[in-house]
């Protein structure tokens, strides 16, 4: 056993200090030799090897010397700190170093949080003579402070503190909107929202710093104003390390790639089909054809107010010029605009007769009158002349007709003007017969 003795002689204020291997005869003899010289001896050693054994021959030597042995408590040789002490991060180096009368590694170092903390910090040692150098790992931001509590193998105990701030360091960052499609010189307010090394949210909030690169511009609370010209931008928000980006596009009006047109410019019935082409930046399958007119009467279209109205149907109530517009319009209501004149011509379209069908003695007259009308079922204004047929009967040119032809028979009435023609059928009656007679 090596022993390592410091022994005080209080007669002549001497003080031996004996550092050899000893073993327990050894001191035992050096006890009876302190004995018989009537001296009183307060002993202090160091165990440099088993703590039982040390105790063991140190009681010996005691009892034979008549010295009184003492195990003093431990002392603080460095107080505690922190490296950082104000952390932005979320690690702190924590370290103390303590002194025994039995040496500095039979000390036992345990660290803790004397306050109460709802996420308390962890470390990578402790409760161990390594763990007078830690690294505290926080799991929130606060204010700590730091116990170590030094203690011999007697379980005496001395403490040192060390106060710590984890302060709110932003680490991350999200942008909202993170995509943005705008009309040029409209705006939109962005929100930046900066999470801490923790992933907790900025409290308070955070100071943000916007930029925008491209065109365009943003003020301090990221309220971003889209120039005139269309283009892609980027808009930036930082906060200490943490930043975000969001992506901008600053949207163009359609252009009309194929103009307005008609299938006829000149309409001679009620309809024509009129279509229209146009590109977007974003997608033409995205754009909306909203169809109209400007003239005499009101103007149908079919299909309208959507894509596939690009190519469309328009049905007219009146004759006369009319101006068929198009307007384009993209998703953010940007649009552009075409135009195609046309003229609904008064075309007569059908003509009638009437009566359409009469019976009449034979020699008898019938008045038939004859109507012209356009291509909407209005009559004409003025009516057309008309030329009167009758078959083989007498007609006059204003439409009597005499039955003058063979009794039982029925004769078409045609009454015609230019391409048009209308017909009637007149019955003569037959005179009745003796089948048997009286």
């Amino acid at each position: 056993m090596a022993i390592s003795a410091k022994f005080l002689l209080p007669s002549t204020r001497f003080t031996c200090t004996l550092s050899a291997h000893f073993t327990e005869a050894a001191l035992i003899i050096w006890g009876v030799f302190m004995r018989l010289s009537n001296e009183g001896v307060r002993a202090n050693a160091l165990c440099r090897s088993g703590k039982a054994a040390f105790i063991s021959a140190m009681a010996t030597l005691c009892f034979l010397t008549g010295a009184a042995f003492a195990d003093t408590p431990p002392t603080v040789a460095i107080p505690a700190t922190a490296i950082p002490a104000t952390v932005t991060a979320k690690t702190t180096a924590l370290s103390v170093l303590g002194a025994d009368d039995l040496g500095a590694t039979t000390l036992v170092y345990t660290w803790s949080t004397s306050e109460t903390n709802p996420v308390a910090p962890t470390y990578n040692r402790n409760g161990n003579n390594a763990a007078k150098s830690v690294t505290a790992t926080f799991k929130a931001s606060g204010n700590f402070t730091f116990q170590v509590a030094i203690k011999d193998n007697a379980g005496q105990a001395v403490t040192s503190s060390v106060p710590v701030v984890v302060q709110q360091t932003p680490t991350s960052m999200t942008l909202t909107p993170a995509t943005l499609r705008i009309n040029p010189g409209a705006s939109q307010t962005f929100v930046a929202a900066a999470k801490d090394q923790f992933a907790k949210a900025m409290m308070p909030p955070a100071c943000v710093t916007f930029t925008v690169t491209g065109g365009g511009s943003v003020s301090t609370s990221g309220e971003f104003a889209a120039a005139a010209t269309p283009g892609a931008y980027t808009l930036i928000a930082i906060s200490g390390v943490a930043s975000a980006k969001a992506s901008i596009v600053v949207n163009a009006a359609p252009t009309i790639t194929t103009p307005a047109s008609v299938t006829s410019s000149t309409v001679t019935g009620t309809f024509v089909n009129a279509s229209v082409l146009a590109a977007d930046d974003d997608a033409e399958t995205k754009l909306s054809y909203t169809w109209s007119a400007t003239g005499p009467a009101a103007v149908s279209f079919s299909p309208n107010a959507a894509n596939a109205a690009k190519a469309t149907k328009a049905k007219f109530t009146k004759p006369g010029n009319y101006l068929l517009q198009v307007v384009v319009k993209d998703a953010q209501g940007l649009t552009a605009t075409s135009a195609v004149p046309v003229l609904v011509a008064l075309n007569p379209a059908k003509l009638t007769v009437t009566p359409a069908t009469v019976t009449i003695n034979p020699h008898a007259t019938k008045q038939f009158r004859a109507k012209a009308y356009d291509q909407f079922n209005v009559l004409l204004a003025p009516q057309p002349s008309f030329t009167w047929s009758a078959q083989t009967l007498t007609i006059s040119t204003n439409g009597l007709a005499k039955a003058d032809g063979v009794p039982g028979q029925t004769y078409a009435i045609t009454a015609s003007a230019g391409n048009l023609s209308g017909t009637a059928a007149l019955h003569i009656n037959a005179a009745p017969t003796i089948i048997t007679p009286a």
